[in-house]
């Protein structure tokens, strides 16, 4: 008996590539763009970027790319700033 090359190196059959057929891309193309609606509607960006910025991690590049979110940043600053004064 002659045993397959996934046999002799006992490899999980999830991990040997499969052809992926055009329905299971769109699926997956619409599961993205979802993810995409949900992350943006939800502020997860806006939150990280602020997280960051706190942090000092934002590399120039990320200013740059999501400046908006810099301005977010300031008008939340200067809010939160003038709770304290009063």
């Amino acid at each position: 008996m002659k045993k397959s090359r996934e046999q002799l190196l006992n490899i999980p059959q999830s991990f040997i590539p499969d052809i992926i057929s055009e329905s299971e891309e769109r699926e997956r193309i619409a599961s993205l763009a979802q993810r995409d609606f949900l992350i943006k509607s939800h502020g997860i960006l806006e939150e990280i970027y602020l997280a960051m910025k706190k942090n000092g991690t934002l590399r120039p590049g990320d200013i740059k790319k999501y400046s908006s979110y810099g301005k977010l940043a300031r008008r939340l600053d200067l809010y939160q700033n003038s709770g304290e004064q009063t």
